[in-house]
């Protein structure tokens, strides 16, 4: 027979639990799960809280204890994740189960240790994991952001791989890869990432110069659709955006290289066919192209004076005292600015020969207004 001590402590053990549930830093919650007229779970019946979970779901405990689950949450059946089967699972195995879900009524992640008391009642300790989660999200997206910043800049000029392998950064970034698919579409292609699925969409145009050149999509399957109430999130469009506005940027590049480039083959069309001589050159004044005219007034010819120092085929000087001019290129680089040759300037040819010349100079500058050499002419 248990002794008056023991007595009093068996009695206090209500109590004593009581406080316990009630200060766990986790939610905990007890409920009878409730079946049709052909065993199926369709709702389950409150039958123990404690404060935590109070807060979590912003009831208070005399308004929940004897409610049915689909009068506190109408759209219970419809959330997508099947909470009651999940629950009914754990009584009809009788093993304790623990996952992970958004609860899609406050949008907060949980991770639960479900548990069968009996062959219907259920329990369930709850934590609320949504920081971590969106950190683990977050981090994701630095990750994305990283990847695509070091593709850009390895690269810069092959948009064929840009394309293809930012649809997979950008798909690894995304909550649920697995089900997911990235798109873009530029000049009459597309490319896409592996796995591509059809489904819920959204996408981002791509404008460069003023004019709509493509798009970038992202899909999530029907599934996906399905099982969640909101399948995009503010930080995957905003990761879209930022994705979309770095890529107009690197088609404007490849783009004005390209006016570039077609600038300079009409540069060498021009400079093949003017009567006037013409001398181009580096930001280090070595000579980088050399018209015909040029050839004839400098006694070089180009496939030779190519690489060399402008002074070395370049020989300038007073006509009056044969006193050396300064290399106007030079002053061209110092100032920004064209110069003119004095009107005494000879120029003396690699055979010797003396040539009275006019001739300015002025800077030759890339697609981002920067001195990338100089015009003598």
């Amino acid at each position: 027979m248990p002794t008056s001590l023991e007595v009093n402590y068996l009695e206090s053990k209500p109590d004593r639990f009581r406080l316990l549930l009630d200060n766990l830093p986790d939610g905990y919650v007890l409920f009878d799960v409730v079946y049709d007229n052909q065993g199926r779970p369709v709702d389950g019946v409150f039958k123990d809280i404690n404060r935590t979970f109070e807060e979590m779901i912003n009831l208070k405990r005399q308004d929940i204890i004897g409610k049915k689950v689909s009068v506190l949450y109408p759209n219970i059946a419809n959330m997508g994740f099947d909470w009651i089967g999940a629950f009914a699972e754990v009584v009809a195995s009788g093993k304790s189960h623990h996952f992970e879900e958004r609860f899609q009524i406050n949008g907060y992640h949980y991770e639960l240790k479900v548990f069968a008391e009996d062959s219907q009642t259920v329990g369930a300790i709850i934590c609320d994991v949504t920081d971590r989660v969106e950190k683990l999200e977050r981090l994701k997206e630095l990750k994305c952001l990283h990847d695509f910043a070091i593709l850009l800049k390895e690269e810069r000029d092959d948009l064929e791989r840009i394309f293809n392998r930012t649809t997979e950064i950008l798909k690894g970034a995304l909550q649920f890869p697995d089900q997911a698919c990235v798109t873009i579409n530029y000049g009459g292609n597309t490319y896409k990432s592996s796995d591509c699925v059809s489904g819920t969409k959204i996408a981002t145009d791509l404008e460069v110069r003023g004019k709509h050149v493509g798009n970038i999509v992202l899909c999530y399957s029907d599934s996906v659709l399905q099982a969640k109430e909101r399948v995009f999130f503010k930080e995957e469009r905003l990761l879209l955006e930022v994705v979309g506005e770095h890529l107009e940027w690197v088609i404007e590049q490849n783009l004005a290289k390209q006016d570039l480039q077609e600038s300079q083959e009409n540069l060498d069309t021009t400079l093949q066919s003017i009567g006037d001589g013409v001398i181009t050159t580096d930001t280090d004044c070595q000579i980088t192209r050399l018209n015909p005219r040029a050839e004839f007034l400098t006694g070089w010819a180009a496939e030779e004076a190519l690489g060399l120092p402008l002074q070395e085929v370049l020989k300038l000087v007073k006509a009056t005292s044969d006193v050396p001019v300064d290399n106007p290129v030079s002053r061209v680089f110092e100032t920004g600015m064209a110069e003119e040759l004095a009107n005494d300037t000879t120029l003396i040819t690699r055979d010797g020969k003396r040539r009275q010349i006019s001739d300015s100079a002025a800077p030759i500058r890339d697609y981002r207004g920067d001195v990338m050499g100089a015009i003598m002419g």
